[in-house]
């Protein structure tokens, strides 16, 4: 075939999928998923505690869903891990726990995966009526999907969906500026925070994956003692918040 007739050809094809692979809906549908840890979400719960969600609906086997894992788990981290404002979550259609498990692995996802046989996402991307995948959207705390659709699913773009939302990132430069330091980690007992001398206010947080606070401290010292042995065993981040509005945040593991 002529190089003239492909090229056309090859424009359409990626028009066509820009329109498909997304979401129906403008508004959201509640869904319950649990991921291949086990831990069970609840979309509404989520955005009724004031986050907004990403979620990334995608299939271990689709080429572009795996060339873009890493640009959602990217923004994933831009905007604290879900520590902060905004909730990430990626769901598959079509596959089991262990396959989603190695795809995370060999892709350096992170965030909150479900799969699609054993975890509900089979349901949820019939409930969402996902034409394609991978679809990235974008939902506000009042349930409207902002973003049918962010593509191409890079971390620039998904970073400027959320920008435009009025979020904020945390975390990327704060460290240099705002040296502390913790230990053990994992932890089974007593967290130990340390800060510099510059810092002389503020307060930690402990949140959960969910994003919900379990522990808040005030700084009136640089040393901190963050007593955990009655929280179940899991990931949590630490977040420090200076009084000026500057975040820093880090995953913590609570094992014993």
């Amino acid at each position: 075939m002529h190089m003239k007739k492909i090229i056309p050809l090859i424009i359409g094809f990626l028009f066509s999928f820009s329109l498909s692979a997304q979401t129906l809906l403008e508004e959201a549908v509640d869904i319950n998923v649990k991921d291949v840890n086990g831990q069970v979400y609840s979309l509404f719960e989520i955005l009724d505690s004031g986050k907004h969600v990403v979620i990334d609906f995608y299939s271990t086997s689709c080429g572009y869903c795996q060339i873009y894992a890493p640009h959602v788990q990217a923004s994933y981290e831009h905007f604290g891990e879900n520590s902060g404002d905004v909730f990430f979550i990626t769901i598959d259609k079509g596959h089991n726990n262990a396959e989603v498990i190695a795809f995370d692995e060999e892709y350096g996802v992170t965030m909150p995966s479900v799969s699609g046989t054993e975890g509900n996402g089979n349901q949820a991307h019939l409930a969402f009526q996902i034409q394609a995948t991978p679809s990235v959207i974008l939902i506000a705390p009042d349930y409207t999907i902002i973003e049918q659709m962010i593509w191409p699913a890079t971390t620039e773009n998904i970073d400027q969906a959320l920008l435009n939302a009025g979020l904020m990132m945390v975390g990327l430069n704060e460290a240099e500026t705002l040296p502390f330091s913790f230990y053990p980690n994992p932890v089974s007992t007593v967290l130990q925070v340390n800060f510099s001398d510059e810092i002389t206010s503020g307060e930690v947080l402990i949140m959960n994956m969910t994003g919900q606070i379990v522990k808040e401290a005030v700084i009136n010292s640089n040393r901190l003692a963050i007593n955990v042995s009655g929280f179940p065993e899991g990931i949590y981040f630490l977040r420090f918040n200076k009084n000026n509005g500057i975040q820093h945040t880090e995953r913590i593991l609570i094992s014993r």
